[in-house]
């Protein structure tokens, strides 16, 4: 039959498998945790057998809450390692003669944009500390404009129209673009949250053209 030291082990090793992936700090100190209470429970039991026995069952008890643990901080540590892959949207930017540096996070199949056609586009900017400034996501909503036009940022209209040495969107893609001082919003900066001289990292999704 199972103790009721090892069900205790196997509630705790559920409850940390519904957390959120830990970091293997946390883990190690998790595993702390439970020797520590796996010792002393086994001391109470201790009391109505023979010391040799009590000294075994602290073993085994010690056994599985660090095998339970380490078991699950692997898991978690995968998984965790997975999911930060994805959010790794593109690092390999490719510097354009402009400065604007670029990247296809995934590439569209619909139609390229044409300069001056009205365009919508979704976006979330970043400063380079990683700080968001602005998203149309969070409107629910693309961003209307003319492309090419003067209407956005010089970055913008480069990166989603192409140059001599970047290729233009297309329809469905999505864009990572880092985008300096000259190409964006210069020393004036703006609305207060974009401060002058900042280099802006945004992701361009073009939604239609």
């Amino acid at each position: 039959s199972i103790s009721w030291t090892e069900s205790l082990h196997k509630k705790k090793a559920r409850a940390i498998l519904e957390r959120k992936p830990m970091i293997l700090s946390r883990c190690t100190a998790r595993v702390g945790q439970l020797i520590t209470t796996s010792n002393r429970t086994s001391s109470v039991r201790a009391s109505a057998r023979s010391s040799r026995a009590a000294s075994s069952k602290r073993v085994v008890s010690r056994r599985l809450a660090t095998n339970f643990v380490l078991g699950v901080c692997a898991l978690n540590i995968y998984c965790t390692g997975a999911s930060d892959a994805n959010a790794e949207t593109c690092m390999d930017l490719k510097t354009s003669s402009t400065g604007l540096q670029y990247c296809d996070i995934s590439v569209g199949d619909g139609k390229e944009p044409v300069k001056g056609q009205k365009i919508e586009a979704h976006y979330i900017g970043k400063l380079t500390n990683g700080k968001k400034f602005d998203a149309s996501y969070d409107r629910g909503r693309p961003l209307p404009f003319n492309v090419g036009a003067g209407q956005v940022i010089k970055g913008w209209d480069l990166g989603i129209l192409g140059a001599d040495d970047i290729p233009p969107m297309k329809v469905g893609g999505k864009r990572r673009l880092l985008i300096p001082p000259q190409l964006g919003y210069g020393d004036r900066g703006a609305g207060g949250v974009i401060p002058g001289g900042a280099t802006l990292d945004f992701e361009v999704e073009l939604v239609k053209a």
